[in-house]
């Protein structure tokens, strides 16, 4: 019975705001013809319209024309008119306002603008493209991340406004205010309350150990042809006294001679 339900459920769509829902699940609660009452889909249950896609354990279908969206158990997801692509435990989704929120453990991409955001609660406007975020932030572009507990991501200007505890880190340089406004492309950074910072230095190049020998041999080859001049003895002083002593006696010695030799 599973299987014709699941082949009837795939079958079925309906058109509201001008737009195909199709949806498919292993079992069905409810009356899929009256599109004003709540129908749930359980187990393995999909839902595509023309410009979102979710994917969940559970899926509910409420209001006027199946308006309102909610899902629940190992969501994931893709908004192909925003280029999004989503995953979370449990999610709300307005189909009219085009209003996505996404609760516990969410994983949000912007793949079209490389940026990667991780929280507990994201809010997607898509009329406005601009997802609000909450507790436990992380958000990344290129190198670099965003850290806070509560932010607004505006997709179409690339600008993040980031508050509570807020940093920002650019591979190893790092900013903490209470307040930061980053622009993602320019990288452009505004911080407000108890700012601080950290900068590192960029080091000078290392000469690498090859040329380091290289170097050390050239010294080597200029100093080749040159003699080395030996140090001078020590105590030359005192060895020049006692030998100009020794001549002093050799002197007297002959003058000596000679006087006896006139005697």
């Amino acid at each position: 019975m599973k299987k014709i339900i699941c082949i009837i459920l795939f079958l079925l769509s309906y058109n509201l705001f001008c737009e195909t829902l199709v949806f498919t699940a292993q079992a069905m609660r409810g009356q899929a013809g009256d599109s004003s009452s709540e129908t749930e889909l359980i187990g393995d249950a999909s839902i595509k319209t023309e410009t979102v896609e979710i994917n969940a354990q559970s899926i509910l279908l409420s209001g006027e024309n199946y308006n309102n969206i909610s899902s629940k158990g190992s969501i994931s997801g893709i908004d192909k008119k925003a280029d999004l692509e989503f995953s979370c435990d449990n999610l709300e989704y307005d189909r009219k306002a085009e209003v996505l929120i996404l609760y516990g453990n969410v994983n949000f991409t912007d793949k079209k603008n490389n940026v990667t955001a991780k929280a507990q609660i994201i809010e997607y406007d898509g009329k406005l493209e601009v997802a609000t975020l909450q507790i436990q932030i992380n958000l990344v572009k290129d190198k670099n991340t965003c850290t806070g507990s509560y932010a607004i991501y505006n997709k179409n200007e690339q600008l993040l406004e980031l508050s509570g505890n807020a940093t920002v880190t650019q591979e190893e340089d790092s900013f903490r205010a209470q307040y930061i406004k980053m622009d993602l492309n320019t990288k452009s950074i505004t911080l407000d309350g108890n700012v601080k910072g950290s900068v590192k230095d960029v080091k000078s190049q290392e000469i690498p150990s090859d040329e380091k020998d290289k170097s050390d041999k050239s010294d080597k080859s200029d100093n080749k042809g040159e003699k080395m001049i030996p140090p001078p003895p020590e105590n030359s002083s005192e060895n020049q006294k006692e030998t100009e002593k020794d001549n002093l006696n050799v002197t007297e010695k002959e003058n000596l001679k000679g006087n006896e030799n006139e005697r």
